[in-house]
């Protein structure tokens, strides 16, 4: 991204010395700024010189310092999603009621369209031999949350290529089962369950697991 000394930003890239600025471009020294493409000196999108850059920023500093904001990251009410459609979802999962106690938003209802699917559930092909360009006009529909989706020409083609047959499932319904089979980012500490090996490590997988854990060395010797 190649920024440096930037803050508290989101979306930023080839800029330096950013305080809470969201998606700007080649932008050096800003505070509040957003849709930046190139500038200096800026706070909320307006252009300053550099004297009076530096002194309005002293003062929104001791301001933050006030209320105690100061190096805080954007409050969670400012957030434009709600928790469960963000990948911290995905990394670190709550339910609603944890989300929502934390001060996060919720959405029950994923956006998107139901009830046009020209292929009834049930109904798609389970061959990739069976299918031909005429499923890139046809509205599949979800087998688990009844969401209806289409086949890209790119899919159709690596389907083919692979000898896949076509999903059955949405694209967040494949990627909430995909993100299930990933272990939890959290480590524990763990001894090597190879016989008269002594060594520890960390690792994803809980001592509750069936999995059977080797340290590295006894993992690559079982392996190779």
């Amino acid at each position: 991204m190649q920024i440096s000394k930037c803050k508290n930003c989101s979306f930023v890239f080839y800029s330096n010395e950013l305080e809470y600025c969201e998606d700007c471009y080649n932008l050096t020294c800003g505070i509040g700024c957003t849709g930046i493409h190139k500038g200096e000196y800026m706070i909320l999108n307006k252009q300053y010189t550099k004297e009076e850059y530096y002194k309005i920023k002293e003062h929104i500093e001791n301001e933050l310092k006030k209320d105690g904001n100061f190096g805080q990251y954007f409050p969670i009410d400012l957030a434009p999603y709600c928790y469960n459609e963000t990948l911290a979802h995905d990394f670190f999962p709550l339910t609603k009621e944890d989300a929502l106690k934390r001060g996060f938003r919720w959405q029950d209802k994923t956006t998107g369209t139901y009830g046009k699917e020209t292929i009834p559930k049930g109904k798609t092909p389970n061959s990739i031999e069976e299918v031909d360009e005429k499923i890139l006009n046809e509205v599949l529909v979800c087998e688990e949350c009844n969401k209806n989706f289409r086949i890209t020409k790119s899919e159709l083609s690596f389907y083919k290529r692979m000898h896949l047959p076509l999903p059955h499932k949405d694209f967040e319904c494949r990627h909430r089962e995909r993100m299930s089979k990933r272990n939890g980012r959290e480590l524990w500490h763990r001894k090597c369950m190879k016989e008269n090996c002594q060594n520890e490590f960390e690792t994803s997988y809980s001592p509750d697991r069936p999995e059977i854990v080797y340290c590295e060395q006894c993992y690559n010797q079982e392996i190779y």
